[in-house]
């Protein structure tokens, strides 16, 4: 009966206390909010403080911005590589199943000993994929070993191969792919449709590398460098494309017609005619302009990112995501900047910008991580131009001897 009592007389107490409680975690959530709001005020304008002034630098801070005017469908050089792309695809449909067996094999052996040069490896089911082959389109021939090659060989002579080839060599009049019309979709729809398209880039590179190579050891030495020239062609198309990987793609691309050169050129001559194509392909792959602008593109898609909108939680990290987007803003021009001087100029720029994102506040996670792994990027362009320089050397070198 006390403890009873006892209860009802703490009760309203427990009340005032509890309403108490509430009113004061009411203040505290208040003032958590005003502050969350005013942090977010001031560093919003202080992104659209830098965004003015990138953009009175001269800089994007759009794809719209950034990417020029839209390619008309029939000057595509990427739409004449797809329709290649088509025309290769069908080709291997009439041919039979294991005729894509055949093919990838043939490029995939060729370019481990080209790229990688040891003894290439061939797997057991393509080496009777190409038997089978063999057996079907030519009975009779003697393969001794080569049936992987021969059964290439068949597959590139074929009527529909030779037309798709000639339609690579034809778009060395385009100057220019578009790969995608709209760079401001998102950047996760950017991805998911970009990257299919620019992996049918490095498949049309390695298949003409391929038939390049079989010209050449068909002593039909005018179509095979001819080949070559196309393939570098290839990768010119894609310097506009404004985002890095599109990039480092055009570098595998080239990389790929230069290494079946340089296989074309361990027993062969290049022609008068087609050292002055190749190293007009070389002069143009060598503008390290295309990187710079994919590093604005890299920087437009983390504007777009944080422009997007946001989910609850996102909401709440909205002044940390403000707080490293600035610190990008601030670090890339230099970054840029940096990417346009030559090898000699920019490294030295690096080493210091890679020591300043070292030592910046650990809450601007972004500029720590990123600036390191752009400056591993650019390595890449930098080896890529050597490369160039390189290839350019060794024909020349060739032609003289």
């Amino acid at each position: 009966m006390g403890e009873s009592s006892w209860v009802r007389r703490s009760f309203p107490t427990l009340i005032r206390w509890f309403r108490r409680g509430v009113q004061v975690a009411i203040v505290i959530l208040i003032l958590l909010v005003i502050v969350h709001t005013t942090f977010n005020v001031v560093l919003h304008r202080r992104v659209a403080a830098k965004l003015a002034e990138i953009r009175r630098a001269g800089g994007a801070v759009t794809f719209s911005e950034l990417v020029p005017d839209p390619v008309r469908d029939g000057q595509d050089a990427a739409m004449h590589y797809f329709y290649e792309l088509s025309i290769m695809e069908q080709a291997l449909l009439d041919e039979g199943d294991d005729s894509e067996i055949v093919l990838e094999a043939f490029t995939i052996s060729l370019h481990q000993s080209m790229i990688a040069q040891k003894q290439p490896r061939v797997e057991d089911y393509a080496i009777e994929a190409a038997s089978e082959y063999l057996k079907r389109v030519q009975p009779g021939v003697e393969a001794d070993g080569r049936e992987i090659e021969l059964a290439a060989r068949h597959i590139f002579k074929s009527e529909k191969t030779v037309r798709g080839l000639q339609v690579v060599k034809d778009a060395r009049e385009l100057d220019r792919a578009q790969l995608l019309g709209d760079y401001d979709l998102g950047v996760e729809s950017v991805a998911g449709l970009i990257l299919p398209r620019l992996g049918r880039f490095r498949t049309l590179s390695r298949w003409v590398g391929s038939a390049a190579v079989l010209a050449a050891w068909d002593e039909d030495i005018n179509e095979a460098f001819d080949l070559v020239s196309a393939g570098l062609h290839i990768a010119h198309t894609l310097r506009n494309e404004p985002i890095l990987i599109a990039q480092l793609v055009r570098v595998a691309v080239a990389g790929n017609a230069i290494s079946a050169m340089y296989e074309i050129m361990d027993e062969n001559y290049p022609p008068e005619e087609h050292v002055q194509m190749i190293v007009a392909e070389l002069d143009k792959l060598r503008d390290r302009e295309p990187f710079a602008r994919a590093l604005q593109g890299e920087r437009c898609s983390v504007i777009a990112r944080s422009n997007r909108w946001l989910t609850a939680a996102e909401y709440l990290a909205r002044p940390f995501r403000l707080i490293n987007q600035l610190a990008l803003l601030e670090y890339m021009p230099e970054v840029i900047d940096l990417a346009k001087l030559p090898v000699y100029e920019s490294r030295r720029g690096f080493e210091e910008l890679e020591h300043q994102a070292s030592s910046i506040s650990k809450l601007k996670v972004a500029a720590r991580l990123v600036i390191p792994a752009v400056a591993r990027a650019l390595e890449a362009q930098d080896r890529f131009v050597a490369q160039c320089d390189l290839a350019e050397m060794a024909i020349y070198l060739k032609q003289y001897k």
